[in-house]
Parts: C-alpha cells; sequence; structure tokens
C-alpha cells in the first residue's frame, strides 16, 4: 500500500516537473543572462517560481524539486533585492536637493498639516490657561 502511495506521488511530481519544466528553464537562463526577457514576464515568472515552490514544498516535501525551485527562487531574491552601495555624500545630496525638491512638490499639504497643528496647539494652551486640571 505504502509502495503505491510513494509512486503516485513520484508520478505526479513528474508530471508537475514536465508541465512546468520551460518556465523555470527560462526563468533560469533570464536570472544567468542568457535570454533577454522584459521585466513584467520576469516578474510574472518570479512569482510563479515562487508560487510552485509553495506547492513543490506542500506536496513533495524534501524533494530536489523543492531544492531546486528554492535555489533559482533564492538566486533571484538576492539579485532583486540585494543592497546596493550609496556614495558617500548621500546624505548631503538628500537634503540640498531631494528633500527641498519634495518640500516644494508638497508644500500646499505642509502648510495645511501645519495650520491643523498650530491650531490645537493654541486651543490646548488656551484651555491648559483658563482650567489648570485640563491637563491632568
Amino acid at each position: 500500500m505504502f509502495f503505491l502511495l510513494l509512486l503516485e506521488s513520484i508520478m505526479r511530481e513528474a508530471a508537475f516537473i514536465k508541465k512546468n519544466k520551460e518556465k523555470w528553464l527560462l526563468f533560469e537562463n533570464a536570472l544567468k543572462h542568457q535570454e533577454q526577457v522584459s521585466p513584467d514576464r520576469l516578474s510574472d515568472l518570479y512569482i510563479e517560481i515562487t508560487d510552485d515552490l509553495s506547492y513543490a514544498k506542500t506536496f513533495y516535501v524534501n524533494s530536489n524539486t523543492v531544492h531546486y525551485l528554492n535555489g533559482i527562487a533564492s538566486s533571484a531574491h538576492q539579485k532583486i533585492y540585494k543592497t546596493k552601495k550609496e556614495g558617500k555624500n548621500r546624505l548631503v545630496s538628500f537634503f540640498k536637493d531631494e528633500f527641498p525638491l519634495q518640500f516644494y512638490q508638497h508644500h500646499k499639504q505642509l502648510l495645511i498639516a501645519f495650520l491643523v497643528f498650530a491650531f490645537f496647539t493654541a486651543v490646548g494652551m488656551y484651555s491648559a490657561s483658563q482650567d489648570g486640571n485640563f491637563v491632568r
């Protein structure tokens, strides 16, 4: 009985591999820059690979398929999210260029936020000056 269940599981895994093999190879070749793939397609492939990895981890625990998919998914994740080094003047650049630009672009919202803050601060100060127990 156990042998039949094991054989059935192996056959299902083989069908799973056959169904998705081309997609996995395309993704692996794209990661190695052997094949040119659009960023949208690469993103879709990454999602599909991680979905396949989840499926394989659920139904084919500790199989070679899980190890293979985990390897290409982790290498893709490292390529996507690896930390890039920032220049030494990054902080200066932020306060010199980016911050003033953001401040200029959002000055109306910042003014409204400041006015609301100032109004309620004034209300709190007035209330505290009129009733000493108010702040307790």
